[in-house]
């Protein structure tokens, strides 16, 4: 498994292998649009639904702004192989304003999508019946 700074086309070849959020459409279009040192930016696009998500791949600055995130990600169970962890590619914003993690599986290097759950400023519910 490769380490961070993955390129574009890795992360383009990974994210074709994952469907899309909104539709499971599995054609999905990637335009990288910059490149600074090991951050890249892009945008993507689902075919069959339109869907456009922007793209944000740097480590450092996911790392550092997501609280809580490598934890939350490292307890993230691959659908192929069941295995605990991924590592991080990228960060896929939807324009509904909802986002998800590009991973890729730490044991068997497949993609998967971890959706992204609200870390700071989040109540814990009052009422925890039937949980």
């Amino acid at each position: 498994m490769p380490l961070f700074p993955f390129e574009p086309s890795e992360i383009e070849r990974l994210l074709k292998k994952v469907s899309c959020p909104v539709c499971s459409g599995e054609k999905i279009d990637v335009t990288w649009e910059e490149r600074i040192g090991s951050t890249f930016k892009g945008r993507a696009a689902c075919e069959p639904c339109r869907l456009v998500f922007h793209l944000q791949a740097d480590p450092a600055r996911l790392h550092s702004e997501e609280a809580g995130l490598m934890a939350r990600l490292g307890r993230s169970i691959c659908p192929e192989c069941n295995a605990q962890g991924g590592t991080l590619l990228c960060r896929c914003d939807l324009s509904s304003g909802e986002k998800f993690y590009l991973l890729a599986c730490s044991r068997c290097g497949s993609p998967y999508k971890e959706v992204a759950v609200p870390l700071q400023n989040k109540k814990a519910p009052s009422n925890r019946s039937g949980l």
